[in-house]
């Protein structure tokens, strides 16, 4: 897993040193971000930064027009396998990758955490704005690429299918096209016309008829007779079969029978379901408890309503008091405000007085007088500014020119020590200045880069050859070849398919043997059958005493003789009968014999087999054991193993070649590291970090020199500058002494009694304070008045409300005191009210519970009529139970019927007796003998049947090919040759037309049943995007391959991509990205996932449903949105709230 936690575009496009922290991934919800900015922001530019980050920089790279393209830089840190890794990419030819320590690192890492993924592959998936979504999405549809070939899936090898099946039909037609005069069939069908005329036209002779007429008809005859047999055996067989699948059903019958026969007073039917009965059970004891709450209820609510009592006097003063509200407030106001008003006012004058007094003034007499205009006020106040002014811009100016010899003399004292400090090392210029230096650096930073690449492919050399128990820190010796060790392989390999060949061929004669012994017992089964052993030995016996008859001619002789001479007669003319059942058993025997000289032969080569392979693992092992590998491992394994081993072997000896080409630079390197150590007074470091260093050492001097030139500078400049300050100066003297005088004349007309120094006075702050502090005392005094008024009225008001007098020795507590009467009586009213409504309500929901239970009641007792008088009813609880057991007796009612009517319709009986009595005729074992008889006589017959069709068909055709010349003769051949070319044609059509049409429909169910998870995932996105505009996503073959079409939900018509608008394309395009990234995501691959403002053409449903699609995205993985718009952010913040993250550029 990869994920972009900064990016930083240090030199790319027009960013310099910026930084986009989208922080750590969240503990839970959706890593879903949007950056937002106006146009030219930097939006795109960011996403190609990350790109270049991940895969480098291109030749020719349209970002370098700020920076120069040696110059281009990016950065950042990735979260890959949840560690953090900082990395830079610089402009540059390989290696161009940095970590964290400004070292070259190989990009190793980004390409296993990337799966081999290409910078374009990653932009057409992953990367996603106008250009990019519409070319790929339009790839995709048409099922190319590797995400076209992922969404097909589903019909992998149809599309190729697709084509063959075009190429049949075009075949087809090419043999028969309706209306057509050049197709195959046509052709040979005038062929065909033509040959019947010339027949017809010549005369044909009848006497070779004769010869062949006979043959033909005991040909036919034979058939007839043989499709007769064919008819009755086939009839024979069936009805066994219908008679051994009876006999399962008769057992199955007679159980449910039994199983009913306790149950079977219980009712047919039933309206009602246990469960239901449940229900009203439930019901019942709900309303009862609703009554009896009910009750109480209304009992408890009377009680309260009775104890409460109104006032009706206290509730009719309510309005009088009332009335006094606007009064009672500015009376309470003015209560409250009146001493402090006062107080105010009191402070007011004695304030006036004291400014009179801070400024000197006398507060004797009238003292309105010291109060002027506003005009004069502002004539004051601008003299006394421009007197402060000037005075100040004197002191500045006497001030500056002080700092300005300051200056001058701190710029002289800076040029010397600016020119004592310039120092210089031409050596150390020299040594860093040489192109041999800067190629050094470059060449040991490329070489150390190739040896960390060497040695990182031998370690993953050597990791490929670890197995169990087993690990390598050299290349180990290898005691074969790669040829031995493949050649071993397909030995093992070889052996033991053909070991398990004949192990299966072993267990397929194994099974025949046993079939055959089988059918010997089967053949000898018979009770009246005499054997050839039986016949034999019988045919001894009558001989034996025949011999014995003629040496003693007795009576006992002859009887003994006569007796064993009818035994033998009788068993002659009992086996002319059985020749049949004999010739079977003697074939049953010859099978019995092959079949075992068979699995004797097959199990002397099996034996060999497992020898061969025996003798191969022994070698493996031996190579094992050579090697120190484990013996677990098999052929292919140690094959692969000892490939890994040469590549191990050649990793080392590339690593080791490099390490001594090596030699010569790291010498050099070496050699001007210590020139640097000597130069620079420093102990150790990298020869980077000393290059560094010198230039900075480098650099420092020429800033010495250049500092030098500045102070230089800077004196003449300070010379200068103090030079106009003195100037300056004297002329800021004379401002001063001109407002000096206009003050103080000032000062003399509008304040006479001023007896202080004119230049130290500063009153006129004091003169516009006491402007405002006479307003304010005369405001004071107004409100004052109101105030008492106020109060007065409200007294009188007070008095004439005639209620209980109340406690309290003010007006504003005599009116609270009115006023909390009044709101408890109306509070105590209000209550009664409520109670009696509560009351009300209770007593609906008694008289509703009540009328409930009655009609429940009811129906109880209407549901228990259907049951017989035994069967208890009387409660829901029995009535339940009592329901259970009639829906058991109706299920097996049921069954019963279902086995009755399968077993009439297999036996093709109208009823049960006549069903049992056929059945008892014919027991199970003897009906599955005889279907054996029968299916053997019946495959003898139809093979006989084959032949006799096949010598019908010959004396046919010779009896039709008979004519009077060899003319006559050729043209029926010819015409024959034809029919059969004719039939041929038709027979090939048919195949191919036949075929056409049900492949086609079977390719419509494969892709029906076979839909691909990515298909399915497409369709469940695309759905959501369009708010279920397109509710179906189908696959149709085309001639170049499958195009993706939608089904539009309003009328079900079919839209491939380009018929549908931007927006909507835009949004199947969309679908079919994030269904591949779970793809992705489900194969391990998850990577961070980049759009460009794609939502531009999407309405607003349809934009809150894309966000809702990049949260999903973000749950998975990492998705960042670009976008311009600010109504894309508003509506992704309300979509996603919390889950989202907005960043500004």
């Amino acid at each position: 897993m990869m994920r972009l936690r900064q990016l930083d575009l240090d030199a790319f496009g027009h960013f310099t040193d910026r930084k986009i922290d989208f922080g750590e991934a969240p503990a839970g919800g959706s890593d879903f971000h949007i950056v937002f900015g106006p146009n030219e922001a930097g939006k795109t530019t960011l996403m190609e930064g990350y790109l270049r980050l991940l895969f480098g920089f291109p030749k020719n790279d349209p970002y370098a027009f700020k920076h120069q393209r040696a110059n281009l830089r990016v950065g950042g840190v990735l979260e890959i396998e949840g560690t953090a890794h900082s990395f830079t990419r610089l402009s540059k030819r390989e290696p161009n990758l940095l970590d964290a320590q400004g070292q070259v690192t190989p990009d190793t890492i980004l390409t296993n955490a990337l799966r081999d993924l290409t910078v374009d592959e990653y932009r057409k998936l992953l990367c996603l704005d106008d250009e990019t979504i519409e070319a790929g999405g339009e790839e995709i549809t048409k099922s190319k690429g590797d995400i076209g070939k992922l969404l097909f899936s589903a019909a992998a090898g149809i599309s190729d299918l697709s084509q063959v099946l075009e190429d049949v039909n075009v075949r087809s037609l090419d043999i028969y096209r309706k209306g057509g005069t050049k197709s195959e069939f046509a052709m040979l069908k005038a062929e065909l016309t033509e040959v019947n005329q010339q027949i017809k036209d010549q005369d044909v002779s009848a006497p070779a008829y004769r010869a062949l007429r006979t043959e033909l008809e005991n040909a036919q005859t034979l058939e007839a007779g043989l499709r007769r047999e064919e008819t009755d055996l086939a009839r024979r067989k069936l009805e066994l079969e219908n008679l051994v699948e009876a006999h399962p059903l008769a057992g199955q019958l007679r159980a449910l029978e039994q199983q009913l026969e306790p149950i079977a007073h219980y009712p047919a039917a039933l309206d009602i379901d246990p469960e239901q009965l449940l229900d009203l059970m439930t019901k019942r004891v709900a309303l009862t408890a609703a009554y009896e709450q009910a009750a109480r209820e209304m009992e408890a609510v009377a009680a309260q309503r009775e104890s409460l009592i109104v006032d009706p006097n206290v509730l009719a003063a309510a309005d009088q008091l009332g009335a006094l509200e606007e009064l009672k407030s500015r009376a309470q106001t003015g209560l409250l405000d009146l001493p402090r008003r006062q107080a105010e006012l009191d402070h007011e004058e004695q304030e006036l007085r004291e400014q009179l007094l801070g400024i000197g003034l006398q507060v004797t007499g009238d003292l309105g007088r010291y109060v002027l205009g506003e005009s004069d006020l502002t004539t004051l106040e601008r003299l006394r500014g421009d007197l402060s002014d000037s005075e100040k811009a004197c002191a500045a100016a006497n001030q500056e020119a002080c700092d300005a010899q300051a200056k001058l003399q701190d710029a002289v004292r800076q040029a010397e020590d600016a020119r004592a400090n310039v120092t210089g090392d031409p050596a150390l210029d020299r040594v860093v200045a040489t192109a041999d230096a800067e190629d050094i650096v470059a060449r040991h930073s490329e070489a150390e880069h190739k040896l960390a690449t060497a040695r990182q492919s031998k370690s993953d050399a050597l990791r490929k050859l670890a197995r169990p128990g087993v690990k390598f820190d050299t290349a180990p010796e290898v005691h074969v070849t790669q040829a031995q060790a493949d050649q071993l392989n397909a030995d093992v390999t070889q052996a033991q398919r053909a070991a398990d060949s004949i192990a299966d061929q072993l267990k397929t004669a194994q099974a025949r043997w046993d079939q055959a012994q089988i059918q010997v017992k089967l053949s000898q089964a018979r009770p009246d059958l005499i054997d050839d052993a039986t016949a034999v030995a019988t045919r001894e016996t009558r001989d034996q005493l025949w011999l014995a008859h003629k040496a003693t001619l007795e009576p006992a002789s002859v009887n003994a003789f006569e007796a064993a001479m009818q035994t033998d007669d009788a068993q002659t003319k009992l086996r002319a009968t059985q020749s049949k059942e004999i010739a079977e058993h003697r074939q049953a025997q010859r099978t019995e014999i092959e079949a075992c000289e068979e699995f004797e032969q097959i199990k002397a080569r099996h034996g060999a087999g497992l020898g061969e392979v025996e003798k191969l693992t022994a070698q493996l092992e031996d190579y094992l054991q050579q090697h120190g590998l484990p013996l677990t491992l098999d052929a292919d394994d140690f094959a692969r193993w000892v490939c890994d081993a040469y590549e191990a072997e050649q990793a080392a000896a590339q690593f080791d070649a490099l390490e001594a080409a090596q030699a010569d630079l790291q010498a050099q390197v070496r050699d001007l590291t210590e020139t640097l150590y000597t130069m620079l007074d420093v102990t150790g470091g990298s020869l980077a970090g000393l290059m560094k260093l010198a230039k900075a050492q480098l650099a420092g001097q020429q800033t010495q020199k250049q500092a030098l030139a500045l102070a230089e500078t800077a004196v003449r400049t300070a010379k200068i500058e103090a030079e106009r300050r003195s100037a300056a100066e004297g002329k800021s003297q004379t401002t001063r002494d001109t407002a000096r005088t206009n003050w103080a004349d000032a000062l003399t007309h509008y304040i006479p009694d001023l007896k202080t120094d004119p230049l130290t006075w500063d009153g006129t702050r004091a003169l516009r304070e006491i402007t405002q502090i006479d307003k304010t005392i005369r405001k004071l005094r107004r409100q004052v008045e109101s105030m008492s008024a106020n109060i007065a009225d409200f007294e009188r008001g007070l008095d004439a409300i005639k209620l209980e007098d109340a406690a309290g020795e003010t007006a504003l507590e005599r009116y609270a005191a009115y006023q909390q009467q009044i709101s408890e009586t109306q509070g105590i009213a209000r209550q009664r009210q409520e109670l009696e409504v509560q009351h009300a309500r209770h007593d609906e929901v008694a008289k509703d519970a009540a009328h409930k239970i009655s009609v429940l009641d009811d129906q109880v007792q209407l549901i228990a009529q259907v049951f017989d008088a035994a069967i208890p009813t009387q409660t829901l609880e029995q009535l339940r139970a009592a329901t259970a057991v009639a829906q058991n007796a109706i299920d097996l009612r049921t069954k019963a019927q279902e086995a009755l009517t399968s077993l009439f319709s297999v036996l093709g009986v109208p009823s049960s007796d006549d069903a049992a009595k056929l059945l008892d005729n014919h027991p199970a074992d003897m009906c599955q003998v005889e279907l054996d008889t029968v299916t053997q006589d019946l495959s003898r017959t139809r093979t006989a049947l084959e032949g006799a069709i096949e010598k019908r068909t010959g004396a046919q055709i010779a009896l039709n090919g008979v004519g009077a010349d060899n003319a006559v003769a050729s043209l029926v051949a010819q015409k024959r040759t034809l029919e059969a070319q004719v039939e041929d044609a038709v027979l090939r059509y048919l195949e191919g037309r036949f075929g056409h049409i049900l492949a086609e429909e079977a390719i419509r169910r494969y892709r029906d049943a076979h839909r691909s998870g990515m298909l399915a995932a497409t369709e469940q996105a695309f759905k959501d995007l369009t708010n279920g505009a397109y509710g179906q996503l189908k696959t149709v073959p085309a001639r170049n391959g499958d195009i993706l079409q939608a089904v539009q939900t309003s009328d079900m018509t079919l839209k491939e991509a380009a018929d549908m608008s931007k927006g909507t394309r835009f949004q199947l395009y969309l679908a079919l990205r994030a269904a591949a990234y779970d793809q992705m995501a489900q194969n391990g691959r998850i990577l961070p996932f980049f759009c460009d403002d794609v939502f531009e053409t999407f309405d607003e449903d349809r934009t809150r449903a894309a966000c809702t699609l990049m949260q999903r995205v973000g749950q998975t993985g990492q998705a960042i949105y670009l976008t311009h718009h600010q109504h894309v952010v508003d509506i992704a913040r309300k979509t996603c709230g919390d889950q989202l993250r907005v960043h500004t550029l």
